[in-house]
């Protein structure tokens, strides 16, 4: 019997993700987001069960990997994001390192790293200065994620994220900071 799958939604920045790092064809980067199929149930005539499901090919186990962490990421309203990235693919090792000279009213900061697949993170958060650094020693095939807060107590400037990530074989990673509080 055929399999049917319902997808959460459309990866977020996945495709262009997974094409840029896995070679895809043009064409096929500039293909839209299909929509979800959905099944009928399965009829019986006489002695033979027939099913009227369509079906969808099943997603890779990278597409999986990058909607998990996409879906992490999107579930953090808007409102409270100073800043996020989309999830992207890691094979072997990275650095991913983000800076923002923009001003930092006193509060408390946060960075999320969100990792699906076999690897590590070691991530640091810089805010006005205040550096902290901290390893999110295994990613898991489901979904693993760590946080680091920071508290500014006056008005500065400078927010830096810097990732150092490992994929065995690979990962998917993506990070969110808020701003927890107001002071």
């Amino acid at each position: 019997m055929p399999r049917v799958t319902d997808r959460v939604g459309p990866v977020v920045g996945g495709l262009s993700a997974l094409c840029l790092l896995t070679s895809c064809t043009a064409e096929a980067a500039n293909q839209p987001p299909t929509a979800p199929l959905a099944a009928t149930p399965a009829t019986e005539t006489g002695s033979r069960a027939t099913s009227a499901a369509t079906t969808e090919p099943s997603a890779t186990p990278t597409e999986v990997l990058l909607e998990r962490v996409s879906t992490a990421i999107a579930a953090v309203p808007r409102e409270r994001r100073r800043s996020a990235t989309d999830a992207s693919l890691i094979r072997g090792t990275a650095t991913r390192r983000n800076s923002d000279d923009g001003a930092v009213s006193p509060g408390r900061y946060r960075l999320t790293v969100y990792c699906a697949g076999r690897g590590s993170v070691e991530m640091t958060f810089i805010v006005t200065g205040i550096a902290v650094r901290k390893s999110l020693a295994t990613c898991t095939p489901e979904l693993a994620s760590d946080s680091i807060d920071i508290t500014a107590t006056a008005t500065g400037s400078g927010l830096v994220t810097d990732l150092a990530i490992r994929g065995l074989p690979e990962v998917a990673v993506g990070y969110v900071v808020t701003r927890e509080n107001q002071t």
